[in-house]
């Protein structure tokens, strides 16, 4: 690890819970076309990570949890395993969601946008599964776009 990303995980804290989902995305990607039943526990623990943050109002450590969604989600998107992402979709999901009844709704739209962003590349792209249920469209980007222009000065 660079020394320099090494004194910000320490100037922020991080250092347990990043060590926690690295190796969890070592698990993840060990798991993925092989033991989907592994890579679906992978994106639960990760969301317990993000709900356990969101508690305490830690919004590093959230900030962490959701990079590493973004790194399952790319991994099962390289493997083609359809599985696993929909899987980490729908615990990605759920975390965007409890954000959002939180009132955390700049990050609940960066979520949003990172559906937005992947759904399109994924395996499922011709049913159109991903934006149905998770992409622009979907009711938590709408409901995450409404609370964040409302909660403007």
């Amino acid at each position: 690890m660079e020394p320099e990303s090494l004194r910000e995980l320490e100037r922020q804290k991080l250092w347990f819970e990043w060590k926690v989902l690295r190796h969890l995305r070592s698990v993840f990607s060990e798991s993925l076309n092989h033991l989907p039943e592994m890579a679906h526990v992978v994106a639960i623990e990760s969301r317990y990570v993000g709900e356990a943050a969101l508690r305490r109002d830690d919004r590093a450590v959230v900030a962490v949890v959701v990079k590493y969604f973004n790194t399952y989600l790319r991994g099962a998107l390289n493997g083609h395993d359809v599985r696993a992402c929909y899987n980490i979709f729908n615990q990605y999901r759920l975390l965007a969601e409890l954000l959002l009844r939180q009132g955390w709704s700049e990050l609940a739209l960066t979520i949003a946008q990172h559906f937005a962003y992947y759904g399109p590349s994924g395996p499922w792209r011709r049913d159109g599964l991903c934006h149905r249920d998770f992409g622009p469209r979907s009711g938590l980007a709408v409901r995450a776009r409404v609370r964040a222009y409302l909660a403007r000065p």
